[in-house]
């Protein structure tokens, strides 16, 4: 049986070389399935991919509360602006700012974006279509010649790399 659903984490216990973590999801994502079938996993060994909705985009400030790095836009070309002189300054000065950006915000950004710059192994904004289009993950690693988990791990990597952009985009 194999089953894709969204979870939240609940909680994390560490004890005795081993990790607890306990999922929750709403009774919608597992309609399809009965109680009898959710208890058959119980005790069972199941492969898991474990995988955020949201991606974390930390920002460091200078000493004024600036950010040391921005985004902008211009005709809808992306870039990235670093502050002069910024790797005079000290680490212990600058201050993190985190904050949280959702994938499906991250992803709409890559499909409406005019142009991106992005010297990964993929094409993020053709899987992303590919996705939103409803072919599944393991089809288009297969049309790539690249095995799932490698094409899901560029995928991330492609939304970490677009996250600061995502959130400036959503700042205008």
């Amino acid at each position: 049986m194999s089953v894709k659903i969204s979870t939240r984490v609940s909680s994390v216990q560490f004890a005795g070389g081993n990790v607890k973590l306990t999922l929750v999801t709403d009774a919608e994502s597992v309609s399809r399935l009965t109680r009898a079938d959710l208890s058959e996993l119980q005790g069972k060994v199941v492969t898991a991919d474990l995988m955020p909705e949201s991606i974390e985009v930390v920002t460091y400030l200078d000493e004024e509360g600036k950010p040391t790095v921005t985004y902008t836009c211009d005709k809808g070309v992306w870039a990235e602006h670093k502050q002069e002189q910024i790797n005079l300054i000290d680490e212990e000065q600058l201050t993190p700012k985190s904050d949280m950006v959702a994938i499906a915000d991250i992803d709409k950004f890559i499909l409406s974006a005019n142009y991106l710059e992005y010297n990964g192994d993929i094409n993020p904004k053709e899987v992303v279509q590919g996705l939103v289009n409803g072919i599944e993950m393991a089809q288009l690693a297969e049309e790539q010649d690249v095995s799932q988990s490698y094409l899901e791990d560029e995928l991330l990597k492609a939304r970490k790399h677009f996250a600061p952009y995502t959130l400036a985009s959503l700042a205008k």
